[in-house]
């Protein structure tokens, strides 16, 4: 299994690189990559899931990355339901 790492602009690179840094420090069955883009969302202060989740569809689709690999999202901003994280289901739902 691949997962990508990917980052908003408001993440810091040194920030960045040490996340990828700890997660490729142990060994195992899944691949951690990154790729040298981040995502810019349009000045929102507080980010809805749908839009977080569209703007991965598209960068998934950008970079060619297979439905089957893995995205995490790193941002400092704040999402509608301050969670830490969310999945998104082949049916839509979280």
């Amino acid at each position: 299994m691949k997962v990508y790492l990917i980052r908003s602009k408001d993440v810091k690179t040194s920030i960045y690189k040490e996340v990828y840094g700890l997660l490729i420090g142990y060994d195992g069955p899944i691949q951690f990559d990154t790729l040298n883009k981040s995502v810019n969302f349009q000045d929102e202060s507080i980010l809805s899931w749908d839009l977080i989740f569209k703007d991965m569809t598209t960068f998934r689709y950008q970079n060619n990355i297979q439905s089957a690999d893995f995205l995490i999202f790193l941002t400092s901003s704040h999402n509608e339901n301050n969670w830490l994280s969310s999945t998104r289901f082949c049916d839509g739902s979280l």
